[in-house]
């Protein structure tokens, strides 16, 4: 009995590593491309924006790879709201038995590297993302910005959750934090901006019931600071979410010298420590300044 036990294990053994590299080897030779188009339509419903990838392919190490990911505003031709290199997926089998499907997702973007997971339970699309040494200057806007220098790097983390299909229904928060670089020959609206030589920030901002509050919004440097306070009333257009903030600015040593007296005849309230102070109205698309 002993021996034929042994011989049973041995078959036994022998099938489910067949089974095991089967399923291995479809794994890698499945045709991800025609998930694609299944798949994508179920993202876009939770974000106000239109997704294309380049290929989809399986790594030995169990992961998803996607190449030349690309995300534009819905209805909007313009540049890329967001690019990625390389996006790695990996889903996580215990949470796909237990009808929670999460995502373990890593990526290349912008010179710089994001971390997190996606997860989704019953109606609700969960995000927790980290990311470092991500270079602004990188992305398109920036680089409409005048062919200028701008090459600070940001680190921060996200967490939120998205109800349902909508934008609106967002609830969360967002931490940012630029790390020292310098600001040059930056033009906005054909204006250049004054150059700064090392320049840091940090955000924080916090969504839920409709709105996003900006705790914390500032740029310091030797020669500048300035910062940013209030509500953001998010829309399904995110583009079209309208604007109640409240901002300050103050300019030292040669900037003050060079641009205090045009400061001064443009913006003119001042407060006791000696900020400009003004208000953002209007649309994320359309600013407008209030003083």
């Amino acid at each position: 009995m002993p021996r034929r036990m042994k011989t049973v294990g041995k078959y036994a053994g022998y099938a489910l590593a067949t089974a095991l590299l089967t399923l291995y080897f479809m794994f890698l030779t499945f045709p991800y491309s025609t998930l694609v188009d299944r798949f994508l339509p179920l993202f876009q419903a939770a974000f106000p924006g239109k997704v294309s990838v380049a290929e989809v392919r399986a790594t030995p190490l169990f992961w998803l790879k996607v190449s030349k990911l690309e995300v534009l505003e819905q209805g909007v031709p313009s540049s890329p709201l967001l690019e990625v290199d390389d996006l790695w997926l990996r889903p996580a089998l215990l949470s796909l038995l237990t009808g929670r499907p999460a995502v373990s997702v890593k990526a290349n973007l912008y010179d710089g590297a994001v971390r997190g997971k996606i997860g989704r339970k019953q109606d609700t699309l969960n995000l927790s993302l980290s990311w470092e040494h991500l270079q602004p200057g990188k992305h398109p806007f920036a680089l409409k910005l005048g062919g200028g220098e701008l090459k600070a790097s940001l680190a921060g983390k996200l967490s939120l959750s998205v109800k349902g299909s909508s934008w609106e229904s967002s609830e969360g928060s967002l931490n940012l934090a630029l790390e020292g670089g310098p600001l040059k020959n930056l033009q906005v609206y054909g204006f250049t901006l004054p150059s700064v030589d090392e320049v840091t920030g940090k955000a924080a901002v916090k969504l839920g019931q409709r709105k996003a509050e900006v705790e914390t919004l500032s740029l310091e440097s030797s020669q500048v600071s300035a910062s940013l306070g209030g509500k953001i009333d998010l829309l399904p257009r995110l583009a079209g979410s309208r604007l109640n903030l409240n901002g300050k600015l103050k300019l030292d040593g040669a900037l003050a010298s060079q641009y205090e007296t045009m400061l001064a005849g443009f913006l003119r309230n001042k407060d006791a420590q000696g900020y400009y102070t003004f208000s953002l109205r209007g649309t994320l698309a359309s600013p407008r300044f209030s003083l």
